[in-house]
């Protein structure tokens, strides 16, 4: 009988019920407002950011929204966010974007168990084993919300993660049946391995990580498998070239870290193993019967280590993740030094110990119901009653976790509308002040289209703006320098001086600086100091010198290639001139501009390869200045200036070809 519950058919039954059954406890969820999830938020104000884009057919992807300005080749999860701005361009109109949005985030956890399943019925794993490990995933409960679980999508809002995760199994038993079985075409595992990576960089890790140990577990015919994981590797960095490539080149722009936590440390063993054995790893909030499953699997599983070879494997993985969990905290600075490591949280690596638990827990419940099938008469009803009992278990864990934030019953809207009068100039707001939520960082920003100052989401890492956006002084030259005229609270933390009252909106206050009408993204001013060296280095000096500069319209200027001849103190004075006009559109910034003297226009957007300027007509370098920001030179004179960020002709050529190649190989292979 434990045979026929095998059969296609029920298994076929059993995910379709799994994503009926997912769908009906997260409808409150879809038909609601804005998700929860701390970058949610982010995640889809890209999406409709990209949509934009896409329908107004331009093909040079820049968001000025937040961190003052990022291009998508500095993230590093460029597929979910291209695809799903893709979906929304293509269902204009037709599907509410936040609805579809929040579909798509329920679809990729949905079908978890399903991709599971099919990856790893690709390793050979058996049918029953493949579906309780697919359901096993979604009933993991954690503390830190940031491993295999959909807790991580409710509470973190890892939306590019959960694509990795989706697809992390079936990278890994293409791989298997590549390299091990030899049944496929290594560009099939350098297909799988590339969208992987692009959906979200550590979890791309992880599956190196993965079938590299398969691989070393698996030898047997050396020189065969090593020319093929040479294809796979050529083959994937065809394929991922258009993005990969550009991220390693300008790599010294992007930032890292802006600063470090305890999270970011790493974990001490100790801990690391307390917080699994407690329980807190995967049964945060109930009894830990997971954990007890967990543990037993994997001393159950031991028993095979010396002729198991997939056990081997799966061990060296659990070792390595479990050694790369502790971080800084127990490798100090080796940790930074390994490759892909200097700006990775360890703390992640709880996926892959979530992972191998899993699979153990799994193993030893196939072995309990081998043991039950000539024990238990009606091993059917007594499945079909687990079956139930994990649905309903589900249901109201999804029920649970899953909110939304009602923005039509709020006063999102109204002060939306209030901050949008202002689009030329960037809005703060913070946790200080009660508006550190990332419903006020990323959403609000959406609403009233207009540059909120900095996010803790998407482009924390890839920007050194976040961190001198975090350290900006609450002075009014400094705030000029930032762009930044208006402050939303929402608690009685007074305002800085800088500001005055503007208006309340409920328990909202909205304060503004006076007489900062004319401010706007561009300003004139002189360059009057040259400052060398590591742009990581620096920050510490920059953070403090540029605001003091900046008081007198001074500007320092980074590793400037060309010789510059900068003001003389004797000779300081505000520059002569003004911005006559200024515009500012999705990828690029225009202003007419009157200078009495030669001078230097600022131009208060993060500083990045891929930036062009002209003069009127007449291409013109740029400069990178403090803190993180773009200059020209200018004459004297009155002048159409033009800022553009333009993608590279060769990059968008490579995203072509890496799109038909990942249409045409499948295509191939199945002609064939």
């Amino acid at each position: 009988m434990l045979n026929k519950l095998n059969s296609t058919h029920s298994v076929l039954l059993i995910h379709i019920c799994t994503i009926v059954i997912t769908f009906l406890g997260a409808r409150h969820f879809i038909v609601g407002g804005a998700p929860f999830g701390d970058d949610h938020s982010a995640h889809f104000t890209l999406a409709m950011h990209i949509a934009t884009l896409i329908r107004e057919g331009t093909s040079d992807f820049y968001w000025n929204q937040m961190n003052m300005g990022l291009p998508l080749f500095a993230s590093y999860q460029p597929l979910p966010s291209l695809f799903t701005g893709l979906i929304l361009s293509l269902t204009n109109g037709l599907v509410a974007p936040l609805t579809l949005f929040k579909c798509i985030i329920v679809g990729v956890w949905a079908t978890m168990p399903a991709t599971w399943y099919l990856g790893l019925r690709l390793m050979d794993a058996s049918r029953t084993k493949a579906v309780i490990i697919g359901l096993l995933i979604l009933l993991i409960r954690q503390t830190e919300h940031v491993g295999l679980g959909i807790t991580s999508s409710a509470y973190e809002g890892l939306y590019t993660q959960s694509w990795g995760l989706w697809l992390l199994p079936l990278g890994i038993g293409v791989f298997y049946q590549t390299l091990i079985k030899r049944n496929l075409a290594p560009h099939w595992a350098a297909i799988l391995f590339s969208l992987t990576l692009m959906s979200h960089l550590f979890t791309g890790l992880l599956m190196m990580f993965a079938c590299g140990f398969l691989t070393l577990t698996h030898l047997d015919r050396p020189k065969i498998q090593a020319r093929m994981i040479v294809q796979i590797g050529l083959w994937s960095s065809t394929l991922t070239a258009f993005w990969i490539l550009p991220l390693i080149l300008n790599r010294d722009y992007l930032g890292g870290l802006p600063w470090m936590t305890e999270t970011y440390d790493g974990w001490a063993l100790q801990k690391t193993l307390q917080h699994i054995l407690d329980g807190s790893a995967l049964d945060q909030g109930r009894w830990p019967w997971l954990t007890a499953l967990c543990v037993a699997g994997c001393l159950w599983s031991l028993r095979g280590i010396r002729t198991n070879k997939k056990v081997q494997a799966t061990l060296a993985f659990a070792l390595i993740t479990l050694a790369l969990m502790g971080g800084r905290e127990v490798w100090g600075t080796t940790y930074a030094a390994i490759p892909l490591h200097e700006h990775v949280n360890p703390v992640r690596y709880m996926t892959a110990l979530h992972i191998v638990g899993i699979i153990s827990a799994a193993t030893l419940i196939e072995v309990l119901l081998a043991k039950l099938k000539t024990r238990i008469k009606f091993l059917p009803i007594f499945l079909g009653l687990t079956y139930l009992a994990w649905a309903t278990h589900h249901f109201s864990h999804t029920q649970s976790i899953l909110k939304t934030k009602s923005i039509t019953d709020t006063s999102m809207f109204r002060i939306a509308g209030e901050l949008q009068s202002r689009a030329g100039q960037r809005f703060v707001v913070g946790g200080k002040y009660g508006t550190g939520s990332h419903f006020h960082r990323d959403f609000l920003p959406y609403l009233a289209e207009r540059a909120q100052l900095q996010s803790y989401s998407l482009g924390y890492h890839a920007t050194f703006g976040t961190y001198y956006a975090r350290y900006m002084e609450m002075t009014r030259s400094s705030l000029r320098l930032f762009n930044v005229t208006t402050l939303l609270t929402r608690n009685n933390e007074p305002a800085p001086e800088v500001f005055k009252f503007h208006r309340g909106i409920n328990n909202y206050k909205i304060y503004q600086v006076p007489r900062s009408e004319s401010w706007g993204y561009f300003d004139l001013a002189h360059v009057t100091q040259i400052v060398e060296g590591n742009l990581r280095d620096l920050r510490p000096t920059v953070r403090k010198l540029a605001p003091t500069l900046f008081e007198n319209r001074q500007l320092l200027i980074f590793n400037p290639e060309l010789d510059i001849d900068v003001m003389n103190t004797n000779e300081l004075r505000l520059p002569r001139g003004s911005i006559l006009h200024s515009k500012a559109y999705h990828t690029r910034f225009e202003a007419e501009v009157r200078a009495e003297e030669d001078l230097w226009l600022l131009l208060k957007v993060n500083y990045f390869p891929y930036w062009h300027a002209k003069l009127g007509q007449t291409k013109v370098p740029i400069h990178h200045v403090g803190p993180n920001f773009m200059a020209i030179r200018i004459p004297q004179g009155q002048h159409q200036v033009t800022f553009s960020y333009q993608n590279p002709s060769p990059q968008k050529f490579a995203a072509l070809c890496s799109l038909l190649l990942f249409l045409g190989l499948p295509a191939l292979s199945w002609i064939q």
